[in-house]
């Protein structure tokens, strides 16, 4: 090993130590940053307990906060929607023969199968800590 790779070696390990020991201080400023402007924004979060999905087109009733909500999953992603219908403010009905969102005064439709529809349902922000969920209402 001559002198030019030798300070190049010294150079790399030394920036790895460096990233190594700043990664978890700037990671709890992020996340202090993240929860900052979720509070500006009017945002709390929620817990949902622990919840366990596997990729299935099944739909969990959830209310929180006065907030109905509706859980499912796509490609192992959790996603939580508002029951509400966007267009006339009913309750959606999740149809499960059919696999489809409907609501039933505007008859507008949501299908999980091919996710794509009329209705369109105002979808929240979940993160996933420590095993459990927690969704951001406001």
């Amino acid at each position: 090993m001559d002198r030019a790779e030798f300070f190049s070696h010294i150079k790399n390990t030394f920036t790895d130590a460096a990233k190594e020991a700043i990664s978890p201080i700037i990671e709890d400023d992020l996340q202090k940053i993240d929860s900052v402007i979720d509070e500006f924004a009017g945002y709390k979060w929620y817990d949902l307990g622990e919840v366990h999905f596997s990729p299935f087109n099944e739909v969990v009733d959830k209310f929180i906060n006065n907030h109905s909500i509706n859980l499912y999953s796509v490609d192992s992603e959790l996603k939580a929607v508002s029951k509400l219908c966007s267009n006339c403010g009913s309750i959606v009905n999740w149809l499960s023969y059919e696999k489809k969102f409907k609501c039933f005064k505007c008859e507008s439709e949501f299908s999980l199968k091919s996710e794509e529809g009329k209705l369109k349902l105002r979808e929240y922000r979940l993160k996933l800590g420590n095993g459990r969920y927690s969704i951001a209402l406001d």
